[in-house]
């Protein structure tokens, strides 16, 4: 059974970032890292929150949240540094913004076109 859960743990952190290391590097996205670990400066800001998509206890899937409200405007999203102008030339200055980003699959996972 799939199950959705939010991952506050160090351990489930860590699995998350594990899984994100195999999936971008499966598709060539990164380089060979030692630490075998991938994670961004957005993952130790306040303003997200990290979901692990698990099977039977072990982790399958995870996406992070991150959302900007103006009144905390040092807190960025990720689409704030890669899509400056669109994100300025289509959103209001006093918007507050949702974004869903660093979804990730298993890699290995025979199903994973399924999930």
């Amino acid at each position: 059974m799939l199950r959705i859960k939010r991952a506050v743990s160090s351990e489930l952190r860590d699995e998350i970032f594990s899984l994100r290391y195999r999936a971008y590097l499966s598709e060539g996205a990164i380089e060979v890292s030692e630490n075998q670990r991938f994670e961004d400066d957005y993952d130790q800001q306040p303003n997200h929150i990290l979901w692990a998509l698990t099977e039977h206890e072990q982790v399958v899937g995870s996406i992070r949240t991150t959302w900007f409200d103006p009144a905390a405007e040092h807190l960025l999203i990720p689409e704030m540094a890669g899509y400056a102008d669109e994100v300025s030339r289509t959103v209001p200055p006093s918007a507050k913004i949702l974004s869903g980003n660093r979804f990730v699959t298993e890699p290995n996972r025979q199903e994973r076109n399924s999930l």
